[in-house]
């Protein structure tokens, strides 16, 4: 808890939190449980982030934090530009998928 580590998969859900949070609950496939990610907006590439939709695929690097919120137990915080990280692997685009 408390540091920052690398995480990737794909999109299971994704949904923002007006115009400054996307919520993303990613998942590898290796069981039933997701990881919510919660990605600020000052995040560089947080509007490419922002328009990606369920099995876009993604590296995160962020802080796993205690969750404040009910539901999950932890989720990875990526919210310090100088520090944090999105990369989008495929955005799986509904009309060409």
């Amino acid at each position: 808890m408390n540091k920052i580590i690398s995480v990737a998969g794909w999109a299971r859900t994704t949904r923002m939190g007006g115009k400054d949070f996307a919520f993303i609950e990613l998942t590898d496939g290796s069981g039933s449980q997701t990881l919510q990610v919660v990605i600020d907006s000052s995040i560089p590439n947080f509007d490419e982030v922002a328009s990606c939709t369920v099995g876009a695929s993604f590296k995160f690097k962020g802080t796993l934090i205690k969750s404040p919120a009910k539901g999950q137990l932890f989720e990875l915080q990526v919210s310090q530009a100088d520090r944090h990280s999105v990369h989008i692997f495929g955005k799986a685009d509904g009309s060409t998928y």
